[in-house]
């Protein structure tokens, strides 16, 4: 059993932990010795070399229906005890896009059809997110777990990620921690805020906000779920009036999974990002923007980029928090020239 998308959809449990490379390396030589002559019956079985135990890995699902795409069955995979339903499209390089909070896969659709012309594109519903499945409170660092085991699970690995929101925060928490599973890193306005606590120029706004936030939290744990997501909408996210300019199967998704939101805060560690471990990410990043955000974005980035010496920034003009939605076009000339300028991967 190997590490290999086709033996996790095959039912695969467990992994021979030697690196895949001996394997090749050893299929090679009995190779060489059945076109030389020896009969193939001949060949020795061998045992893993490696007294290590065997290691777990993800294990493929049920396939279910995508209610975004008029019912099309997509599959689902089953890593860290918690089944995650998930789409692949396109040929080229592993991209992987992580969506932010209250959302799920479909927050990509205006993006993800046109990178799948240059990559091979994985989106997916993070875990309590609409088709995905909805397991006790967990945190941040369980979507980071999540999206390493479907990144090594579904061969994607090394991969360009790409993560919007507190999709950004998973996506940089994982780098921290699994640096080879990268060969660029995009994030837009990640909500770090811990990192910019001590700011005076945000202190004040940043304690309007949190108040804002608070009530959300209030009005969900009250049962008054369409109300808390419009009320995030309008107060939190993207302002007056916006909720009624949403399509109406993006509203359903907000109040979907809505709930999730009160378990991220939940989480202490939510705003806060191991920035020692961060500085040594040797892979390129680009960290971006939007002109119309909130003022503690473009502080936090400038934070990131002082630590990432890899990195440059980006400004979406006219955008805010959403520029894969807002802007598609440009989100997609965005990522798709930052990760052919970035040159071949190097080592973590």
């Amino acid at each position: 059993m190997v590490p290999w998308r086709e033996a996790v959809e095959a039912g695969g449990l467990m992994v021979y932990p030697e690196p895949i490379v001996e394997h090749v390396r050893r299929a090679a030589f009995h190779i060489d010795r059945i076109l030389k002559g020896t009969r193939a019956a001949d060949r020795p079985v061998e045992q893993p070399s490696s007294n290590k135990p065997l290691q777990p890995i993800a294990r493929a699902g049920v396939s279910r229906a995508d209610p975004h795409l008029g019912g099309v069955t997509l599959p689902t995979i089953e890593v860290n005890g918690t089944e995650l339903f998930y789409r692949v499209e396109g040929k080229g390089e592993p991209l992987v896009l992580v969506h932010g909070s209250w959302g799920d896969h479909f927050n990509w659709q205006l993006v993800a059809p046109e990178l799948a012309r240059s990559f091979r594109v994985l989106t997916y519903d993070r875990r309590g997110h609409s088709q995905s499945q909805r397991p006790a409170e967990g945190t941040r660092q369980d979507d980071e777990d999540d999206l390493g085991a479907l990144l090594e699970s579904l061969a994607f690995a090394p991969a360009h990620v790409a993560g919007n929101s507190f999709g950004a925060s998973i996506a940089l928490g994982l780098a921290t921690r699994r640096p080879e599973l990268f060969r660029t890193l995009v994030v837009h306005e990640p909500p770090l805020l811990a990192i910019t606590a001590e700011d005076p120029a945000i202190t004040p706004v940043l304690a309007e906000f949190q108040t804002r936030i608070v009530a959300v939290i209030k009005r969900l744990e009250g049962g008054d779920i369409p109300g808390g997501a419009r009320q995030f909408v309008e107060e939190v996210a993207l302002g007056a009036g916006a909720w009624d300019q949403l399509p109406p199967q993006v509203r359903e998704t907000f109040v979907t999974n809505a709930l999730t939101f009160p378990d991220e805060q939940k989480d202490p560690d939510w705003t806060s990002l191991a920035l020692s471990a961060l500085s040594g990410f040797p892979s390129p990043v680009l960290l971006s923007e939007g002109d119309q955000s909130l003022p503690w974005f473009p502080a936090i980035n400038r934070q990131l980029s002082q630590i990432l010496k890899n990195s440059k920034r980006h400004v979406f003009a006219g955008a805010g928090h959403i520029p894969h939605m807002t802007h598609p076009q440009e989100y997609v000339r965005t990522v798709t020239d930052f990760i052919r300028g970035a040159g071949p991967r190097t080592s973590a």
